[in-house]
């Protein structure tokens, strides 16, 4: 997964990722982003505006 702003960047294909194979991952899964601090599926579930 990576930036959609670049040419060949699908944010269509971004959030069908993040809806079909992340979210469905247990909610303790842990999250190594590319930018912050590891975090938890569960906790970006309930934290995180974009996912709502």
């Amino acid at each position: 997964m990576g930036r959609t702003d670049f040419c060949g960047g699908r944010d269509d294909l971004l959030i069908h990722m993040i809806e079909t194979k992340l979210m469905k991952l247990p909610d303790e899964t842990l999250v190594y982003p590319g930018h912050g601090y590891p975090t938890k599926i569960g906790v970006e579930k309930e934290t995180n505006p974009y996912l709502s």
